[in-house]
């Protein structure tokens, strides 16, 4: 079964659940509005097990989300304790209502899309920008301040009409889109004491792009307007605008998938703008961005691949298994067979061994020890291709140790696999553990790979083939 976290009116849910129905997958919204007054919850701790995870709806069906496979995160909404009247009083429920849902999370063994922690993190606009420009992503110059000499300042330093401001967040009743600093708006700059602002470098635009990233898949698409209504926020006058798909240079669309890796996220809607001499700048990724005005415009299956993304991440292995056997059949199987008969075993298996290296050479966050590693994780293989079991041996091994990152929701050679099982978090320093390039690239993965291919070897020599 597939989780829904949102609102019965979001059409972004309902259209993906359509294409669930389908393909005959069960899906349920979870409208957090609904409590107490139309569900109730509970976590029942029984002596022995896992916590059973009941959401029953009042007059309705009650959902064991201990059973959900999958959980896409798209649009929480805030527990309604309408009895409650007392400002202190529904503020505690509130906060009650906070403590017990940010926990259910933390226990339900399924994928996420994205995991409401991760979304957090991911969601803080000032870390986006120094992530972004670490995955080599140009980014605007940016303040972000309370202090209007500062932003005075950086308003001077980029001449008139070339500061945009932006708020961090809104609300149904507070909504301020980006906009240009005019010169009547320095008189208010002493309100910035009130709450910080984000004052950005104007980026000029031939298109501003929404590319909507899902898991590996990427849909870019170009927001073009004609010159004279040309807005700094294109959701201002999107009805004058042209979408169409675009194609994205290689080198920006794998920042943007160490992006999406480094946060740890699985659905992403980024925003950036394509300057009149080609250069593509960063602005933001949206956690839970839309994507419906996109897929109208261009016809990318933006909502179907989402849906089949939620259907079928708790198949990993279904995944992975084709991968793990295709990489076998070419770098271990007959090429291996041929090239041991004309070099010699050993120097066929260091030499397919590098080959399947440079393969990944393209991956996401991909480093020299990472490189490396999957260097000698092609000896091990094929010694274990060498060993009794021959293919299905080194496509067990292969499998299991893929399998076993991505149920630790750790990158696989750099592809984020958001699948926790037990709940991996990539730590420091990245030279040791690998980093958000995953265990593979860290030093804790090239001692382990070598006590394998010891093992290995010893095992062949005991038993040779």
């Amino acid at each position: 079964m597939v989780g829904i976290v949102s609102y019965p009116e979001d059409p972004h849910a309902e259209r993906v659940m359509g294409h669930l129905r389908a393909a005959g997958q069960d899906s349920v919204l979870l409208d957090l509005s609904d409590l107490p007054d139309r569900a109730t919850l509970t976590i029942d701790y029984r002596p022995e097990g896992p916590p059973r995870l009941e959401y029953s709806r009042t007059g309705g069906p009650s959902f064991d989300l201990a059973k959900v496979g999958t959980m896409w995160w798209r649009r929480p909404q805030q527990a309604s304790p309408s009895a409650v009247t007392d400002p202190d009083i529904r503020l505690f429920t509130l906060n009650e209502w906070q403590e017990a849902i940010n926990g259910l999370w933390q226990l339900i063994p399924a994928v996420w899309v994205n995991h409401p922690v991760r979304d957090e993190v991911a969601a803080r606009k000032a870390l986006q920008l120094r992530t972004a420009r670490e995955v080599g992503l140009r980014v605007p110059r940016t303040l972000v301040t309370s202090d209007p000499v500062h932003a005075r300042a950086f308003i001077d330093a980029n001449g008139p009409g070339g500061t945009v401001y932006k708020t961090f967040s809104c609300t149904h009743d507070v909504w301020r889109e980006p906009r240009k600093v005019h010169e009547e708006d320095l008189a208010l700059l002493d309100s910035v004491r009130l709450a910080p602002t984000i004052f950005q470098e104007f980026v000029p635009a031939e298109a501003d792009l929404r590319i909507t990233v899902i898991g590996p898949h990427v849909f870019p698409a170009a927001i073009r307007f004609p010159e004279a209504d040309r807005p700094v926020d294109f959701r201002m006058n999107l009805g004058r605008a042209t979408v169409e798909a675009v194609e994205l240079p290689a080198k920006v669309a794998r920042a943007l998938q160490s992006l999406m890796s480094r946060f740890g996220l699985v659905y992403g809607a980024v925003d950036m703008r394509r300057t009149p001499d080609g250069d593509y700048v960063f602005l933001e990724v949206n956690t839970a961005g839309e994507f419906l005005f996109i897929e109208e415009r261009t016809g990318q299956p933006i909502a179907r691949t989402l849906a089949d993304w939620l259907a079928q991440s708790g198949k990993t292995v279904l995944i992975l298994a084709p991968a793990a056997l295709s990489e076998e059949l070419m770098f271990r199987g007959l090429p291996m067979v041929v090239a041991a008969r004309a070099i010699g075993r050993g120097r066929a298996i260091v030499l397919l061994s590098v080959i399947f290296a440079v393969a990944h050479v393209q991956n996401p966050e991909v480093t020299p020890a990472g490189l490396g590693n999957i260097a000698l994780a092609g000896i091990w293989l094929s010694l274990a291709f060498f060993s009794p079991g021959g293919m299905w041996t080194a496509f067990g091994a292969h499998l299991g140790w893929n399998t076993t990152l991505a149920a630790l929701a750790a990158p696989v050679s750099g592809l984020p696999f958001d699948i926790p099982y037990i709940d991996y978090r990539m730590g420091h320093p990245a030279w040791l553990t690998g980093g958000t390039f995953g265990p593979e690239g860290g030093l804790l993965g090239t001692l382990a790979l070598t006590v394998t291919v010891v093992l290995v070897a010893q095992w062949i020599r005991k038993e040779p083939t």
